[in-house]
Parts: structure tokens; C-alpha cells; sequence
């Protein structure tokens, strides 16, 4: 009954989708892992595990086991040595996500979308590499701080003290130190506050606004000082206009007798 109960539970479910292998050393492992569970555990002729593999093959990968179909017996093992030989070393594995991780953008501070990407590939490089057994590439000081390097200005402090604490204790850092120090921030900065603080929006404090321009009114000292000037600007004017029509009489006098003078002249 148990089994007939599992057996109704796998033909109900969904078939597994197997993806193609191009031939990037990043993604073999994950292939191969999948092939050997929905195929090569489920076929018991290798003929028939060499076609599926050559069918799941793609590019440059499926070109290099072609000729395998026209051997006999070997031709599936001869296969995936031919795979693993190019693609599935460990060395190859791990130099692929050393170039991968060292040669991306360099992250800003508010970035945290680029961030959150840089935390899922060291969390597959890591993966991959436990399941492998290998860390000796990666844990390279020269491609940890090419890591390290990408990280927002703010970050790589925090993780150089981080780092110095490691090696104040007797301690080399590692992959596995850099790897969970990028999971927790990359955590942080998906909070609530994280995302809020991190914003282009809010990066920063307001800029204070500029006040407007102030309306100076006079006060009642200046204006007393202007009133009695202006008043005694005014009482100057009276007085030098009074003085011009004292003086007129006797200037319009010496003009008429100018002139009567002169036309006398001109009669002589």
C-alpha cells in the first residue's frame, strides 16, 4: 500500500527539466548532478545514457563527445571523461568563479540589487566548491581582496576590521569568512531599514532651503533723521528761491539797461 501511495505520488508529479550543458565550467557540475538523478540512475544501458547525454549537450561541449556514438561499449565513459577533462576539473571549476567574481562592476552604496547578485554567486561559488573539496584557488589573498574590492567603499572598511580581527586572533581570513561577511550585509541592506537608508531617494540628510529675502522696514530714529533733513533741504530751497526773486529785479534791470545801451551804439 506504502508503495503503491509512492508510486501514485511520482507519476502525478511533474518530470524534471534537465537544462542543456554549453560548456561552461560554472554550470557542470550542476549538470552532471542532475543528469546522473533524472537519467543515468533511471537507464541501465550506457548507450542509451551516451545519447542522452550527447542529446542534453550543447555548442562546443556537444561537439567534443560526437564521436562517441560510433565507439561500442566505452563510448559513455569516454564521454564523461572528455567532459570533466575540459570543463569539470576542479582548478578549471574554481578559476571560472575567481574570474567571475573579481572582474564584475564595482558596487555603490546604494546598490543593493548588485549587492543581493554578488551574495548568490559566492553562495553557489561556495556550494560548488564544498561539493568539489576545493578551496585552495579561492582562498588566494589576491582574489579574496579582488573580491573584497568590489564591496562599496563603506563596506570594505567594515570588512577590514573584520578581517584584521581574524588575523588578530590567528587566523588566515578565507573564502568562507569574506563569503559569510557579503551574506550578512547583503541580509541588512533587504531590511526595512536597509532598503529605506540605502534609497537614492534618502540618501541623505534635507538640504536646508534658503530663507527669503527679508523686507528691512526703516525705524522711527532713521525716519525722524530723514523727515528733519528733508525738511531742512526744503527750507533751503525757500530761502535761495526768495533770495533769486530779491535779486531778479535789479539783474533784469542791468539786462534792459544793457541792451538800450548797446542800440544806442548801433544808432551812432
Amino acid at each position: 500500500m506504502h508503495f503503491a501511495s509512492l508510486l501514485k505520488d511520482g507519476l502525478d508529479l511533474p518530470k524534471p527539466e534537465l537544462l542543456h550543458f554549453d560548456g561552461n565550467p560554472l554550470h557542470y557540475t550542476r549538470f552532471m548532478t542532475t543528469f546522473d538523478e533524472c537519467i543515468a540512475s533511471r537507464v541501465q544501458s550506457d548507450k542509451s545514457k551516451l545519447n542522452y547525454l550527447i542529446q542534453y549537450g550543447a555548442g562546443e561541449a556537444k561537439k567534443m563527445i560526437l564521436f562517441c556514438s560510433c565507439m561500442d561499449d566505452d563510448g559513455y565513459r569516454k564521454a564523461r571523461k572528455v567532459l570533466h577533462d575540459h570543463y569539470g576539473r576542479p582548478f578549471i571549476i574554481a578559476r571560472s568563479y575567481v574570474q567571475r567574481l573579481t572582474q564584475g562592476p564595482y558596487l555603490e552604496a546604494d546598490d543593493s540589487e548588485g549587492l543581493q547578485e554578488l551574495a548568490r554567486y559566492l553562495d553557489e561559488c561556495y556550494v560548488t566548491l564544498s561539493h568539489l573539496g576545493y578551496f585552495s584557488d579561492i582562498n588566494n589573498f589576491e582574489h579574496l581582496l579582488g573580491i573584497a574590492r568590489r564591496l562599496p567603499l563603506n563596506m570594505q572598511h567594515r570588512w577590514k576590521r573584520h578581517a584584521g580581527e581574524i588575523e588578530l586572533c590567528g587566523s588566515e581570513p578565507q573564502f568562507s569568512h569574506l563569503f559569510e561577511f557579503v551574506q550578512n550585509e547583503a541580509l541588512i541592506a533587504n531590511t526595512l531599514f536597509g532598503r529605506m537608508m540605502t534609497s537614492k531617494k534618502d540618501s541623505g540628510p534635507p538640504k536646508p532651503t534658503k530663507p527669503p529675502p527679508r523686507m528691512f522696514r526703516a525705524s522711527s530714529h532713521a525716519a525722524s533723521v530723514s523727515t528733519g533733513y528733508e525738511g531742512k533741504h526744503r527750507q533751503a530751497s525757500r530761502q535761495v528761491t526768495s533770495a533769486q526773486s530779491v535779486m531778479c529785479p535789479m539783474l533784469w534791470r542791468n539786462v534792459k539797461c544793457s541792451k538800450k545801451s548797446s542800440s544806442e551804439n548801433d544808432c551812432g
